[in-house]
């Protein structure tokens, strides 16, 4: 993960010296950290949004950038568009693939949770998602505070 790294260097380069301890300290162990973001996704197609923030606070806290958690989210939600609009035309996995170029163990893994979410709301979670980012390049908001708002629209919508 590029930007973790960046988040990571960022860190660093405010210190005047540092020790092998000190970067130890600042840089998370990524090889001990949980670091998918699914289990983030699963708590907001169920619409828990405790488990959700807390679970984006491990991810942010792990080393997982903010944008990151937005791409992932932003994946998963065209993902699930283009699924959900798939089996509104009796497409199989097969013709889902061809049709959009998903692989097709992501479209059978995300066929359970398209089931639960309307096409509405998951048009409302790519607008959100979308702004979202937009309001982070801009830099109007700090960025965990801009997520964390996000996973909980997400959650409750």
């Amino acid at each position: 993960d590029v930007n973790a790294v960046a988040s990571e260097i960022a860190k660093c380069s405010v210190a005047t010296s540092l020790s092998v301890t000190d970067i130890a300290r600042i840089v998370p162990d990524r090889g001990t950290q949980d670091t998918s973001a699914f289990p983030l996704l699963g708590a907001i197609v169920a619409k828990r949004s405790k488990d959700a923030v807390r679970i984006l606070g491990t991810l942010i806290d792990g080393g997982s950038s903010e944008r990151f958690v937005l791409s992932m989210l932003a994946y998963q939600f065209r993902l699930f568009l283009a699924v959900r609009i798939g089996r509104e035309k009796n497409m199989d996995v097969s013709n889902i693939h061809r049709a959009t170029g998903f692989h097709p163990v992501a479209i059978q893994k995300a066929m359970p949770a398209v089931s639960r979410i309307t096409l509405s709301a998951i048009t409302e979670a790519l607008v959100r998602i979308s702004a979202t980012e937009k309001t982070i390049n801009t830099g109007a908001m700090d960025p965990r505070s801009m997520v964390t708002m996000l996973v909980l629209s997400l959650a409750r919508a």
